[in-house]
């Protein structure tokens, strides 16, 4: 039988108060989600490998959605335990792999900057790893922009993959031709030697010999720092395409033209400096090394000076720079190019003293 206390506390007991099921269920402590990100890789299940670094990635970022890369979603479909890396240093040809940062932000976020210099990396990169939008992306950037602006810039870089892009560089190259006046010296300074060869033998070539001289004249500087033979050849190669030169390329000319003997460039960069002589900056004459061809240089007719006495003062000038490597007998010949009866007074009273 019950007990009298049991009878009593059952009397005495309350009905359960109406509750809300959200006062029963205690709040569970929670983050914000954030979206995936190779920069902040958790939960990553794959790896990327590029020389002197890895990425941590998330395959089904890199191999669904509208986004996504065949090849990675082949790979992903066929793994084994022993082996979730992909070594892309042997997949994507070496200048793409300065992209793969790029590469996986347009994989995560969408996001891709194409320029002319850097469309033709990514349209090989989707090439290799399948990824279909980014082919279309690339593809549609450059034939909007396959121009005279972004030619060159595009020629440069597709000619690193010219097996592959033997289409794109054969339509640049008439383009740039086209244009070539347009260009400034850096524009097509990446251009291979073979290709910008072909640039200016083309029939639609709009350049003048002002422009294909500066061009040539800056690529002759850089190779002229290759080994005798091969700076040969390299002189050899442009010297025919150049037929004029500014003053201050003239002396560097005239001296590559003596050291491989090459009379079309000896005769351009004299002309040049006859033409310009008034315009010579001070110490000119000391980068002309061959003392014959300075002398007879200084003894022509055709010489554009100011005056007698800045023929006077560079031949002092180129004097005294050269100081003690400099014959009493050649600095007589060169102060015999000099013709006194044209100077100024001060000059005349100048030369009585020396």
């Amino acid at each position: 039988m019950p007990s009298k206390v049991d009878a009593t506390a059952k009397a005495d007991a309350k009905p359960l108060r109406c509750v809300s099921l959200d006062d029963l269920i205690k709040p569970l402590p929670s983050e914000k989600p954030e979206p995936l990100t190779w920069r902040n890789p958790r939960l990553s299940d794959w790896q990327l490998k590029v020389p002197g670094k890895t990425y941590d990635v998330h395959a089904a970022i890199l191999g669904e959605g509208l986004r996504r890369s065949d090849f990675f979603y082949a790979q992903f479909k066929n793994w084994q335990e022993s082996g979730r890396v992909t070594d892309l240093s042997t997949l994507l040809p070496p200048p793409c792999l300065s992209k793969v940062e790029s590469l996986l932000d347009y994989f995560y976020h969408g996001t891709l900057d194409l320029k002319a210099n850097t469309v033709v990396v990514f349209f090989v990169i989707a090439d290799v790893l399948q990824i279909a939008s980014l082919s279309e992306s690339t593809v549609d950037f450059m034939k909007q922009h396959l121009d005279g602006k972004c030619a060159p810039a595009m020629l440069a870089v597709a000619c690193q993959f010219r097996s592959r892009l033997k289409v794109l560089v054969n339509e640049c190259i008439p383009i740039t031709a086209s244009t070539f006046s347009s260009h400034t010296v850096d524009h097509l300074a990446a251009v291979p030697d073979d290709i910008l060869v072909a640039i200016l033998q083309h029939p639609k070539l709009q350049a003048s010999p002002k422009d294909v001289s500066a061009c040539l004249i800056q690529r002759l500087r850089l190779q002229a720092r290759t080994p005798e033979g091969l700076a040969k050849r390299h002189f050899q190669k442009w010297a025919p395409f150049i037929h004029c030169v500014e003053i201050e390329d003239a002396a560097f000319l005239l001296g590559e033209a003596l050291r491989f003997a090459c009379e079309h460039a000896r005769d351009v960069s004299l002309e040049s400096i006859r033409r310009n002589f008034a315009m010579c900056r001070k110490g000119y004459l000391a980068d002309i090394l061959d003392h014959g061809i300075l002398c007879q240089l200084l003894d022509s007719n055709e010489l554009r000076c100011r005056d007698e006495d800045q023929v006077f003062d560079m031949i002092q000038e180129y004097c005294n720079i050269n100081g003690d490597g400099l014959s009493k007998q050649r600095a007589t010949e060169l102060w015999e190019r000099c013709r006194f009866v044209h100077l100024s007074p001060k000059k005349v009273a100048e030369a009585a003293m020396r």
